[in-house]
C-alpha cells in the first residue's frame, strides 16, 4: 500500500505541476502558483502520514507537546520522573528547555484539534498538521518575494524548487533532525522577509502596522529556535539599504527589535525565574555549539558547501558560482540583498563547531531564487551562434538543474513497498493500555520509552531500577513491570513487588528508514559526552543526578 499511495502521490503532484506550467504559459500565474502550492501540500501530506514517531527528534518534541496540553507554561519530557535523572540531559530529564516553546505549542494545538474535533487517539497526523500548513505557506512566500524582487517567472520557478525540495518536505513530517522546529523557523524567518519586501515595495512611510508585524515575525522566529530567528533583521537592513535614508532604516530596525523583544523576552525571563537551573544550563549549552561539536555533530568549515549537492542537486554549484561572480562584478542591488539572506547563515554556521544540515535551511528560499535566476538566465541565452556541443551542454544543464534535486525528493518520499508506515512495534504500544489496564504503572527495560509515554498513560524507562527504588515505587502505589527481552538479570526476577512480563513490544529496526537510531552504543552522541562542568558555576561529574 505504501508503494501504491506513493505512486499515486507522485502522479498527482506531477499532474498539478504540469497544470501550473500550462497556466503560466497561458498567462494565468495565479492558477500556476495555486497548482504549485497544491503539489507541495500533496507531497508533504504523504511524507507526514507515518503512523509512528521518528527517532530524530520527533519523539522528544511530540512527548513534550503532549504534556503541554495539560500545562502550556511548563514543558516537560518525563512528566513524573520517578527515578533519578540528570537535569542537563535533554534526552531523559524533567523540565525540557532544549528548544523554545512555539513549535511545541503548535504541535500541541494540532494534538488538541485531532483529539477534540476529530477524535484521533494517536494523533501523529494531527500533530504534524500545523507544520505542514506552515511549510506550504512558506512556498507562497518564496513566490511572492521572487515576484517582487525579480519577476513572476523567477517567483514561480523558485516556488517549484521550494515545493519539491526533498529535505524541506521531510521536516514537517518529522522525518529529518529537528523536524518541526526547523520547519517552523523557516516559515517565520521567511514571513519576516516577505513582510519586509511588501513594506519596502509599497512605498508607504507609516510604521504601523507593517514594521511591528515584521518585528513580531522575528520574535516568533526566536521563540521557535533562539538566535537563528534573527535572520530577517539583517535581511531587512539589506532590503532597505539604498531605498530609505539611514535614519529611517535605523528607526525601522529599532521598532522591529522592540516588537521582537516584546514577544521573545517574556519566555526567557519566565524560564529564568521558574526553572533557573535548567535555563542557565541550556543557555550555556546553546553557546557551546559554537565552540565544541556537541553530540558528535562536527565537521570541517566546508561541511555545508560539501553537503549542498545532497539537498539541492549536484549542479547547485553552477548557479551558486554564477551568482557569486555576478555579485562581485556587478553588485546589483537584488544580488546584494539575496547575498545577505543566503550567505550570512552559511558563513555563520560554517564557523560554528557543531554542524547539522538544518542549521542553514532558513537560507534555502534565497538559494531557490538564485537557482531560478540562473536557470532563466541560461534559458534566455541566444544559442544560435553557439556550436552544437555548447547548445547540448546548455540543454543538459537546464534539464539536470531540475531533475537531479527531484531524484533526492523521490528518495526521501520513501516509496518502497518495504517501508512500513504503521509498524508492529507502534501497534503493540497502542494496545498496552488494554493489556495492562488503568492505574499508576512504571515500565522498565523498554526499548522505546518516549514513544510508550506518548501512546500510553504510563511512565517508561529504558533502564532498570534498583531493588530499593522498586520498593519505594511500590510504597508510592505504583505497579512496577519489567519487560523481559531475554536479558534480564536473574536476581531482578526475584525482587518482591516487581512484575516480569515477556516483552509485549516487537523489536524495532535500528533504522526506521529516515535516519539513524539514537542513542549510539558508545555514548559519543550524548549531550554530556566529555562533560566535566555544568556551566552554572559549579563543577559536577557527568553522572550527577537529581531527584
Amino acid at each position: 500500500m505504501n508503494l501504491i499511495w506513493g505512486v499515486a502521490t507522485v502522479a498527482l503532484a506531477t499532474l498539478l505541476l504540469s497544470l501550473a506550467w500550462r497556466a503560466h504559459r497561458g498567462g494565468d500565474d495565479r492558477r500556476a502558483i495555486l497548482a504549485i502550492l497544491a503539489a507541495g501540500l500533496v507531497l508533504r501530506l504523504y511524507a507526514g502520514a507515518d503512523l509512528f514517531l521518528h527517532t530524530w527528534d520527533e519523539r522528544y518534541h511530540a512527548l513534550v507537546a503532549r504534556h503541554l496540553l495539560a500545562h502550556p507554561a511548563t514543558p516537560t519530557l518525563y512528566e513524573q520522573p520517578v527515578l533519578p535523572y540528570d537535569y542537563r540531559d535533554w534526552r531523559s530529564n524533567h523540565i525540557w528547555l532544549h528548544k523554545p516553546p512555539l513549535a511545541l505549542w503548535l504541535m500541541a494545538a494540532g494534538l488538541w484539534l485531532g483529539r477534540a474535533v476529530v477524535g484521533m487517539q494517536g494523533g501523529e497526523l494531527a500533530m504534524r498538521l500545523p507544520g505542514l500548513l506552515l511549510s506550504v505557506a512558506a512556498i507562497y512566500f518564496t513566490y511572492r518575494i521572487g515576484a517582487h524582487l525579480c519577476d513572476r517567472r523567477v517567483g514561480l520557478l523558485a516556488a517549484f524548487f521550494h515545493a519539491t525540495n526533498g529535505y524541506l518536505l521531510q521536516l514537517p513530517g518529522g522525518r529529518a533532525p529537528v523536524d518541526h522546529v526547523d520547519n517552523d523557523l523557516i516559515f517565520f524567518v521567511e514571513l519576516g522577509i516577505f513582510l519586509s519586501v511588501l513594506y519596502l515595495e509599497s512605498g508607504r512611510r507609516s510604521l504601523l502596522p507593517a514594521v511591528p508585524a515584521i518585528g513580531a515575525s522575528v520574535g516568533l522566529a526566536v521563540l521557535t529556535k533562539w538566535l537563528p530567528g534573527l535572520l530577517a533583521v539583517p535581511v531587512f537592513a539589506a532590503l532597505a539599504w539604498g531605498r530609505e535614508r539611514p535614519r529611517r532604516i535605523a528607526l525601522d530596525l529599532a521598532v522591529i527589535c522592540l516588537a521582537g523583544a516584546a514577544l521573545a523576552l517574556p519566555w526567557q525571563i519566565y524560564t529564568r525565574l521558574a526553572f533557573p537551573r535548567e535555563a542557565v544550563w541550556e543557555s550555556a549549552y546553546n553557546l557551546r555549539h559554537l565552540f565544541v561539536p556537541v553530540e558528535g555533530l562536527g565537521g570541517s568549515p566546508l561541511f555545508y558547501f560539501d553537503h549542498m549537492a545532497r539537498y539541492f542537486g549536484e549542479l547547485v554549484y553552477l548557479p551558486l558560482a554564477w551568482f557569486l561572480v555576478k555579485l562581485v562584478r556587478e553588485r546589483q542591488p537584488i544580488l546584494l540583498r539575496l547575498g545577505v539572506w543566503l550567505l550570512l547563515p552559511y558563513a555563520a554556521f560554517s564557523l560554528a563547531a557543531t554542524k547539522m544540515a538544518g542549521y542553514v535551511m532558513p537560507a534555502a528560499p534565497a538559494l531557490f531564487l538564485v537557482e531560478a535566476l540562473f536557470w532563466l538566465w541560461l534559458l534566455d541565452q541566444d544559442p544560435l551562434p553557439w556550436p552544437p556541443w555548447r547548445r547540448g551542454l546548455r540543454w543538459a544543464a537546464l534539464a539536470l538543474l531540475v531533475v537531479l534535486p527531484l531524484r533526492y525528493t523521490v528518495e526521501r518520499l520513501k516509496l518502497s513497498p518495504g517501508y512500513d508506515r504503521n509498524p508492529p512495534w507502534v501497534r503493540a504500544m497502542r494496545q498496552l493500555p488494554s493489556r495492562l489496564g488503568p492505574g499508576k504503572v512504571v515500565l522498565l527495560n523498554v526499548d522505546r520509552p518516549l514513544e510508550v509515554m506518548f501512546y500510553t498513560p504510563y511512565i517508561a524507562y529504558r533502564k532498570l531500577a534498583t531493588p530499593e527504588q522498586i520498593a519505594r515505587l511500590r510504597r508510592d502505589g505504583f505497579r512496577v513491570i519489567a519487560f523481559d527481552d531475554g536479558h534480564l538479570p536473574p536476581g531482578l526476577r526475584t525482587i518482591p513487588g516487581l512484575e516480569v512480563m515477556p516483552g509485549p513490544i516487537p523489536p524495532s529496526p535500528l533504522n526506521d528508514g529516515t535516519g539513524p537510531r539514537l542513542p549510539k552504543p558508545d555514548g559519543s552522541d550524548s549531550p554530556l559526552a566529555g562533560m566535566t562542568h555544568d556551566f552554572t558555576g559549579a563543577a559536577s561529574p557527568s553522572s550527577s543526578t537529581s531527584q
